[in-house]
């Protein structure tokens, strides 16, 4: 698994979170390809590119991943309005940030996307240490390790129902946008980090009752 590279196990489920949202986005079902396998391959590259980022010193906060996942989707929606790709300022009006910070969304995005320029940096992080140990449960197993999308369902329901809640809304599974941690807090009365500490304690039981574990 990922946990001992560098960043705490709530990080990577929230890195995992935002590489589910953009495997939701972008997924096709004429692709031919299950959505288990096609989401788990998302789910792993954001949480590796995380730990490039975590190697080259470089992290994005958790409330401007958030603010990157809303850009994403803003941009998707934009193209399809305008049939062009948006500007930036395209996308910063229609999510209503002012132009004052619209340097740092772009420092960023930047960031977030950039490829790693060396096999090993300074840390002594190399690329070999951001591959998985498939003897061992990562975080990104929690999200999506089941093809029966009906048993999951079944389990949100036996969950206690503020968890089933927040994963429900986290994830859109009734047929809604994906809330962000924020968004879930204000509309359940909750701190974000409660959110995320429920969030990442309903996903572990996900994963055990999935696994059939006790």
């Amino acid at each position: 698994a990922y946990t001992s590279k560098g960043l705490p196990l709530q990080d990577l489920i929230e890195e995992g979170n935002l590489g589910l949202l953009r495997a939701v986005e972008g997924f096709d079902l004429e692709m031919g390809t299950r959505f288990s396998t096609y989401g788990s391959y998302w789910i792993k590259q954001s949480i590796k590119r995380a730990l490039v980022n975590t190697a080259k010193t470089i992290r994005v906060p958790a409330y401007m991943v958030e603010l990157l996942s809303k850009w994403r989707r803003a941009s998707v929606k934009l193209a399809e309005e305008l049939n062009r790709t948006p500007t930036p300022e395209d996308i910063a009006a229609e999510l209503g940030i002012p132009k004052k910070k619209l340097r740092i969304v772009k420092k960023a995005i930047a960031l977030y996307n950039a490829s790693p320029q060396s096999e090993q940096d300074e840390s002594g992080l190399t690329l070999g240490d951001i591959v998985p140990d498939d003897r061992t449960i990562g975080p990104e197993d929690a999200l999506i390790n089941s093809d029966d999308l009906k048993h999951v369902f079944r389990l949100l329901d036996e969950m206690d129902s503020r968890e089933s809640t927040i994963l429900r809304m986290r994830f859109g599974l009734d047929d809604s946008e994906p809330r962000t941690l924020k968004e879930i807090g204000q509309g359940l009365g909750l701190t974000r980090e409660r959110v995320r500490q429920i969030e990442g304690e309903a996903l572990r039981k996900l994963h055990r009752n999935l696994n059939g574990d006790s």
